[in-house]
């Protein structure tokens, strides 16, 4: 807790991400298996999906007064995912 907000944080260990994936990770339909292809060259299996939920995500977040962020340290470092969320309604 921190005045006013909350801060949620998730951590992975995962397959990570490049930071020009993270820029992009936001935009509606982003897929991280195309951006993971196009970096790589790797074909591996990853989670699907058609790119609407961290868009959604953050959208309804701002909607609320909090913030999403991502951050990763790159590749095989995994990601953190903050929420920051207000306690009280925004004035």
């Amino acid at each position: 807790k921190h005045g006013d907000e909350v801060s949620i944080i998730i951590r992975d260990e995962g397959i990570g991400m490049k930071k020009e994936s993270i820029d992009m990770a936001f935009q509606t339909y982003f897929s991280l298996e195309a951006v993971q292809r196009h970096f790589t060259g790797k074909y591996e299996y990853l989670a699907g999906g058609i790119g609407m939920g961290l868009s959604l995500s953050r959208m309804i977040m701002e909607s609320h007064g909090g913030a999403l962020k991502l951050e990763s340290a790159g590749e095989g470092q995994g990601v953190t995912v903050t929420m920051v969320v207000p306690i009280s309604k925004p004035s």
